[in-house]
């Protein structure tokens, strides 16, 4: 017997009227839940396609810098090649023996092209280690350095920094003797000798001329080349010493008077003095040894 026709003629008669459903009632709740079970599916596929539609697109910004900065740097890359491999047909090219180890080059400020040809040379004749290339369009130069070659002409690199430069000879004044300090200077005492000068030349002295009135500062050794740092000028007169005032009153004639200093004085100094006996004072230009003469 169908369902149909059983569920009718047998069940229903004798149901609670709540329960007086059809089979097909039933099948077609199911149904209905396929249904709303299919279409949930579909939505949620439809939306993972759009999600997946639309990343290309949001991502496509990005992915266009990205590329743009990829290429820069090939770009970059391919032209620090260009320029290593022109300079070590330039070193091959002078001496097919040369070893060739070039440091890398600093991309920072690097030259991103060279319409012409790539020109290289060395500079520096005592640094066959430093590499020059240069480029007139547009118009640029760096240096390459060759690690393999010395960074000295006939040393090594370490060897050229260690080795001293030899200071060059003067014609200065040096001591034939032993001066101690506050010692009165002598012309006597000096003699001219080609010697190494440490420092400029116009610190040392290359004639005796002016020095007559001066005094050493510290001891100094015999064959000691003489400094003006060495010197100080002497106090030649001193206050309340006898010093003799030359007066020239007529050309030719030169009179002496004994006077007495009021101030000491070095030489070419313009000091007071006064004479004992008159009480009088005047000045003069101290001019040697307790000497004096009219300004």
């Amino acid at each position: 017997m169908p369902t149909k026709n059983w569920f009718d003629s047998c069940l229903i008669p004798g149901m609670h009227p709540s329960l007086r459903h059809r089979p097909q009632d039933f099948i077609d709740r199911a149904e209905e839940r396929r249904t709303l079970r299919l279409g949930w599916g579909l939505s949620c596929a439809l939306a993972l396609l759009l999600v997946w539609g639309t990343e290309p697109s949001q991502a496509q910004a990005p992915g266009r810098g990205d590329a743009s900065a990829q290429a820069e740097a090939s770009r970059t890359r391919d032209f620090q090649s260009r320029i290593l491999f022109e300079a070590e047909q330039w070193v091959k090219a002078a001496d097919p023996q040369a070893v060739v180890d070039f440091a890398p080059l600093n991309n920072r400020g690097l030259p991103r092209d060279c319409a012409g040809a790539i020109a290289f040379d060395r500079p520096f004749a005592s640094r066959p280690d430093q590499i020059r290339a240069r480029c007139q369009s547009p118009e640029w130069g760096l240096f390459i350095q060759n690690k393999s070659a010395p960074g000295r002409v006939g040393l090594a690199p370490d060897a050229a920094k260690s080795v001293p430069s030899i200071p060059p000879s003067h014609l200065v004044l040096v001591t034939k003797a032993n001066l101690s300090a506050n010692q009165p200077l002598d012309a006597s005492q000096l003699e001219l000798q080609e010697v190494p000068l440490g420092g400029p030349l116009k610190t040392y002295f290359t004639t005796a001329d002016g020095l007559e009135y001066s005094t050493v500062v510290r001891a100094i050794e015999a064959g000691k080349p003489l400094r003006a740092t060495d010197l100080r000028p002497s106090v030649l007169v001193k206050r309340g010493q006898p010093v003799t005032l030359a007066v020239q009153r007529v050309q030719g004639l030169t009179i002496n008077v004994k006077m007495q200093a009021l101030q000491d004085g070095r030489f070419g100094d313009q000091i007071k003095l006064i004479n004992m006996e008159s009480g009088k004072t005047t000045t003069g230009l101290v001019s040697g040894w307790a000497q004096v003469s009219m300004p």
